[in-house]
């Protein structure tokens, strides 16, 4: 396998961990969650026939389910006023756009696991683009930004709500 490939699985499977602790936090708030398998590509083989169909789902008795997208950051939040920008990042723009109309949030896990930040796709409307050098494949990608005062935070270090 190549080294990039190599990269991106163990980035893939890296990336459980957070969507399981939101998981946990949904669940505590009373929603049925639903996390799909990884099944991840083998290098040679094309990897638009192993494009996920989200990280999880959460349903409230008698609605549907919704589509969360879950993000792990390098940063301690509580508030927008300890998030140190303007706006945070929402996903890849080409992910974004590929789960388009799918996703209803995304959720953003602070790097000490006790913080959300909640980006609602409603809130689209007011998002940018941004091409910004992505350390986990260190290349320059299109970014949708969201205003930091669209997204909502919430405490998950004792349960929290959603």
């Amino acid at each position: 396998m190549n080294d990039r490939h190599d990269k991106f699985v163990k980035r893939l499977f890296g990336s459980r961990a957070a969507v399981f602790r939101v998981a946990e936090w949904l669940n505590t708030a009373g929603y049925a969650v639903m996390i799909p398998p990884i099944v991840a590509a083998q290098a040679h083989e094309n990897p638009a026939d192993f494009y996920d169909e989200g990280d999880l789902f959460r349903k409230k008795k008698g609605g549907e389910w919704e589509r969360v997208e879950v993000k792990g950051s390098g940063y301690d939040f509580t508030d927008n006023n300890s998030w140190p920008y303007s706006a945070m990042i929402v996903s890849n723009k080409t992910a974004v756009d590929r789960g388009s109309g799918k996703v209803v949030a995304y959720v953003i896990l602070s790097a000490n696991w006790e913080w959300v930040a909640i980006i609602k796709s409603d809130t689209r409307e007011h998002w940018r683009v941004e091409t910004i050098h992505a350390k986990n494949t260190d290349k320059y990608e299109d970014f949708y930004m969201c205003p930091a005062d669209k997204v909502i935070f919430r405490q998950i270090k004792n349960g929290g709500s959603s």
